[in-house]
Parts: structure tokens; sequence; C-alpha cells
């Protein structure tokens, strides 16, 4: 790889990026769907960029120290931020099986029909989000 002024400006915005996601994140206990993609796809980016950047800059000392910034920023999302995301689907999850669990199915309006349709909706979304969390759970 060609190392240029452009690779490294990336590697750093993207870190920044990151590191501004995971601060707006810190705070909350829910999380909408699109904050959740949008963070799982910059770590992965930083995550990938790191790498290749250890893999073929070793020697540059200053380009080492920004590596080693971004690994612990990865580290420490993936031991706080992460899980507590993870928590999030799985109960979310959990709460609205439930909730569509203990309706009767019986005699229902049709407003109930479309409110059980919604949650079934979002159940899905938040079940598929859950597995493309999982799968940079695998990644790492």
């Amino acid at each position: 790889m060609v190392f240029d002024e452009k690779t490294l400006q990336l590697f750093e915005n993207e870190t920044k990026n990151l590191e501004s996601q995971i601060k707006s994140l810190s705070g909350k206990d829910v999380f909408s769907i699109s904050e959740i993609v949008q963070t799982y796809y910059l770590a992965t980016n930083v995550k990938s960029l790191a790498n290749i950047f250890t893999e073929n800059f070793k020697e540059n000392t200053s380009i080492a120290e920004k590596i080693k910034s971004t690994n612990n920023l990865i580290s420490n999302f993936n031991l706080i931020t992460h899980k507590k995301i993870l928590e999030f689907l799985s109960n979310s999850i959990e709460e609205i099986t439930h909730d569509l669990q203990s309706t009767n199915p019986q005699n229902k309006t049709k407003e109930e029909i479309e409110l059980d349709a919604k949650k079934f909706s979002s159940l899905r979304e938040i079940m598929s989000t859950k597995e493309f969390v999982q799968q940079y759970d695998r990644g790492i």
C-alpha cells in the first residue's frame, strides 16, 4: 500500500467520527437502529484501517501512536458500548416478544391487529440489527 496524506487523513477522520459517535451514545440507554448501524459501520472501517496501517507502517512512530490510540478507542467501545447495545437489543426483543405473546389473538379489533403488525415489523428490524451486531462481535 502506498502511504499518502489522504489515506492518513481518512484514518484520522474516521477515528474522530467514531469517537464522536461513541460519546453521543455513552449516556443513552435507548438507541435507534440508525445509530447502531452507523456506529458499527464506523467501528468496522476504523478497525480495518488500523489493521492496514499496523501491517504497513510499523516503523513510523507517529502513525504507530495514532494506531495505538485508535486501538484503545476500539477496545473501550468493545468493552462498554458494544455490550450495552447488545443488551439493549436483547431486552427490546424480549419485551416485544413478551408483549405479542401476552395478547389474546381472539376478537382483536382492526386497530389492535395493525398495532401487532407494527410490533412484528419492529421485532424483525431489531432482530436483524442484533444479527448485524453479532457479526461484528464474531469479527473481533
